[in-house]
């Protein structure tokens, strides 16, 4: 009973740092790989602002075409489609207030 102990524990000894190893590896060159995927460029998100706790209104670039989407707990929905011209508008704005621009294409939108 007791040798078996000793082995378990050398088993645990050699294993313990081979299995961090891959773990750190994994986490080192799987992570980057990841983030690759992650920042695609056929879907961006352009701009997200909060309304209240559980909804938002979030402004996505989805190829060549721009929406405006209510993003909230019960689902999303397209409130509109932007043209371009709005689009350059907004980013030329963008540095001087991102807010006030985005609530500019909000009210556009419901007029």
């Amino acid at each position: 009973m007791e040798s078996s102990i000793w082995i378990m524990l050398i088993k645990i000894i050699i294993f313990l740092p081979f299995t961090v190893l891959l773990i750190y590896l994994v986490l080192k060159y799987g992570g980057s790989s990841a983030l690759k995927i992650q920042k695609g460029k056929f879907l961006k998100i352009i701009e997200k602002t909060s309304l209240s706790k559980d909804s938002s209104i979030v402004l996505t670039c989805v190829g060549k075409k721009y929406y405006l989407i209510s993003s909230t707990s019960s689902g999303n929905e397209i409130l509109m489609e932007l043209d371009q011209d709005e689009i350059n508008e907004y980013l030329a704005n963008k540095d001087i207030s991102i807010k006030s621009g985005l609530n500019n294409l909000f009210n556009r939108g419901r007029q």
